[in-house]
């Protein structure tokens, strides 16, 4: 079997790895990525096992290291929408190694259902097969209507914007708005697709990867993966097509010694027409990959302006587009009233669970689990949903050894996207507190205390 370093030897394998990164022409110097990301066992020497660098000279030293390759979604030429989904195990991430078929069988009936909705407003997506899902990957032309809309409904922190405002290449402030916005649509997209799929699908289909009830199989679910709209535009970065994925040989820790030394690299596949049982059969053979390769006509990233223009339409007359206005209009107190505000709120009044969040936000804020029980309760309890973003960005701006690096990422960012993603599930009726109860919170080994005096599904 080839090694990774041997398969990215093949010119047309790196043809089609350049063309996802915006250079058709097949030339590194030609890719539009503001930057690459190279990631695997060769760098487990290295602070996070991974390196960024400029494409021009980046690429090559990737691929000459046998890495996985990603590519920025900061582009220089468009704006790149990355629609991501996985199966999720929390008690065996290794069993989607194991048993491939069985994690990406449960996400058959909402790939079809995904296929149908994307047909209905014209956008034709390049559907990638991931390590543990897929990405539905278009971009919209920074010259268009459909950009100038989403900039319109997109709204960013004045913290963020003083980020953007000193990256190098310049990064203007309507880019980060329309980035906003296209977090925002992908929302009521992910909500559309939810009630879509219904029970067509065995697994509960979440935004974010909140801790579900238990199964026989573990505590697992379908996570339709938003948080890269939490963070920075230019923190974020996707899988190349034919690249390799080598996840399961660094976070050993995760999967298992067994699943290091058993699983060989698998390579991130173009759907096209091919089955599941194909798809799967042939992405951990380097050989037969780099055959499809050629079969492949191009992985450049279709640009789909009309179709988000229909998207905008219906999303500007929907429930979801009423929420976030409805967030966007609140108040937030500013850092130096905190003393004052925030601080006050003590956990000695709240059940265990939620006043652990606030003793120890490291890292349980970090956690959409216990970002969504804090929206909930606080928002029970006649909070705006603002006001629970700033809480829990009180929480992020102080020293509790945060893993986050909050010079680079922003603080009031994450904690504003992620309390408007579960805001916004409660206003449209998505969310109907099934689990908001102490039974459930131990089903789903949330609960930090039982029998602690409280009940945390209590409704005022």
């Amino acid at each position: 079997m080839l090694t990774v370093k041997d398969y990215y030897r093949d010119t047309v394998v790196q043809k089609r790895m350049l063309e996802y990164c915006g250079a058709e022409t097949g030339k590194p110097a030609d890719i539009t990525s503001v930057y690459l990301v190279g990631f695997g066992p060769a760098f487990l020497h290295r602070e996070g096992n991974y390196e960024s660098a400029p494409p021009e000279w980046g690429f090559n030293w990737f691929i000459d290291e046998g890495l996985d390759l990603f590519r920025s979604t900061w582009d220089s030429e468009d704006l790149v929408a990355v629609f991501d989904v996985e199966y999720v195990n929390h008690d065996d991430p290794a069993l989607v190694y194991r048993q491939p078929e069985y994690g990406y069988g449960r996400l058959q009936p909402f790939l079809e259902v995904a296929r149908e909705f994307f047909t209905e407003y014209d956008l034709k997506p390049l559907i990638l097969m991931t390590g543990q899902g897929y990405h539905f990957s278009f971009r919209v032309s920074k010259q268009s209507e459909a950009y100038e809309k989403l900039a319109q409904i997109g709204s960013i922190n004045w913290t963020l914007a003083a980020k953007y405002d000193v990256q190098e290449p310049e990064l203007p402030l309507a880019e980060g708005e329309a980035y906003d916005g296209l977090g925002r649509l992908f929302e009521w997209m992910a909500g559309e697709l939810i009630e879509r799929v219904g029970n067509q699908c065995e697994l509960p289909l979440t935004i974010g990867d909140g801790v579900p009830g238990p199964s026989y199989r573990g505590r697992e679910q379908i996570n339709l993966d938003l948080s890269m709209f939490a963070d920075p535009l230019y923190m974020r970065d996707v899988r190349v097509p034919f690249s390799s994925h080598q996840k399961h040989r660094v976070y050993v820790h995760k999967v298992g010694d067994y699943i290091r030394r058993t699983i060989p690299p698998q390579y991130t596949l173009p759907v096209g027409e091919k089955s599941l049982g194909e798809l799967l059969d042939l992405r951990r053979r380097p050989e037969a990959v780099q055959k499809y390769a050629r079969k492949i006509e191009n992985t450049i990233i279709p640009e789909m302006d009309t179709g988000v223009n229909k998207m905008l339409k219906d999303y500007s007359n929907s429930t979801v587009a009423t929420a976030h206005d409805e967030f966007d209009r609140g108040y937030q107190d500013p850092h130096y009233d905190w003393h004052k505000t925030y601080d006050r709120v003590s956990p000695n009044g709240l059940p265990h669970c939620l006043a652990e969040s606030i003793r120890r936000p490291n890292p349980r804020l970090l956690e959409p689990t216990h970002i969504q029980t804090f929206v909930r309760w606080f928002s029970e309890r006649g909070w705006h949903p603002k006001d629970v973003a700033g809480l829990i960005r009180s929480k992020f701006e102080r020293d509790y050894n945060w893993s986050e690096d909050w010079y680079h990422y922003d603080a009031a960012t994450r904690a504003d996207v992620w309390v408007r993603f579960f805001y916004t599930l409660i206003q449209t009726g998505r969310d109907h507190y099934t689990d908001m109860n102490c039974i459930s919170f131990q089903e789903r080994g949330i609960c930090t205390k039982p029998f602690c005096g409280f009940n945390v599904g209590e409704r005022p």
